[in-house]
């Protein structure tokens, strides 16, 4: 069975846009961001807004937003102009590399949180809705833009409304088990369906991924088996009996059902009959009514 994580790097599994998120415990997801760099069906421009650029080798196009954050060597400078004016300027970038074909670009943001920290929430927000997809006038466009977020540095609320805004989110975590990294992959294709897995990942000096789905272990799958059989499981009262209570519970004595002397009256078939004070009932004759 194919990695999801893998064909989702390859391009099996297209996706306009991809949130990749780590934490401070486990810092590898710039090491994934630059796996999707590597790509060889589009060209990477790279937007570096947190790290200093010459840690970046990967991508056909680098652009440093790092050097000058404020803008105070360079009016110009990208970091300094507001959310509409860096997404126009992404944009433009992007046509003056390949003015004249309709190359496929995939745009890299290292990192959202910057931006998120610069530009707020509703600037971030506008660059995930508009980049992807966007036509350029030279006949190109961005297949995908693939972004990067500290998870743990703003409130989970941001974060979640960042995630409804992409079609796949990767969290990368660290295997409590193995030394090999894990990430969640929430995907939703074209066609509206929604994967979710977990999977194992290992990353190789030349930056290809290497990919399989977890399984969970034996022990694992039993605990969780005998959680789903026991609707009892984690209540803070008991609703099972012990034998003792079973045992009390059989001898007691149902109202609605009848009792041994009661089932033998009903098998006799007795007819009982009380006259009436104006019957006049004559035992030698007890036809004497019919008139026969």
């Amino acid at each position: 069975m194919s990695s999801l994580l893998v064909d989702i790097l390859t391009g099996t599994e297209q996706s306009d846009s991809i949130l990749i998120e780590d934490n401070v415990q486990v810092t590898r997801g710039r090491n994934l961001l630059k796996c999707f760099a590597k790509t060889k069906n589009a060209k990477s421009h790279v937007f570096v807004n947190e790290v200093d650029p010459n840690n970046w080798r990967e991508g056909d196009y680098l652009y440093d937003n790092y050097t000058d954050p404020l803008g105070w060597n360079d009016s110009s400078s990208e970091s300094q102009l507001s959310a509409a004016s860096f997404i126009a300027s992404i944009t433009e970038k992007v046509k003056m590399v390949d003015p004249s074909s309709s190359t496929k670009h995939h745009v890299l943001v290292d990192s959202l949180s910057v931006l998120l920290r610069r530009h707020g929430l509703s600037a971030v927000t506008k660059l995930l809705d508009v980049l992807p997809g966007s036509q350029l006038t030279c006949g190109g466009h961005v297949t995908c833009l693939v972004s990067y977020i500290h998870g743990d540095l703003h409130s989970r609320n941001d974060v979640q409304c960042l995630e409804q805004m992409v079609s796949t989110v990767i969290n990368v975590d660290k295997s409590p088990l193995t030394s090999k990294q894990v990430c969640s992959i929430t995907h939703v294709r074209q066609s509206g369906k929604i994967i979710r897995k977990k999977e194992q990942f290992q990353i190789a000096p030349d930056f290809t991924v290497s990919s399989t789905e977890c399984v969970p272990s034996a022990g694992n799958v039993a605990q969780e088996s005998d959680d789903a059989i026991n609707p009892a499981a984690g209540l803070p009262f008991n609703l099972t009996l012990s034998d003792k209570e079973k045992q009390d519970r059989s001898l007691v004595r149902l109202p609605y059902k009848y009792s041994e002397i009661q089932k033998a009256e009903r098998l006799e078939g007795r007819v009982f009959y009380e006259p009436d004070v104006v019957d006049d009932w004559d035992d030698s004759d007890p036809d004497d009514d019919l008139d026969i």
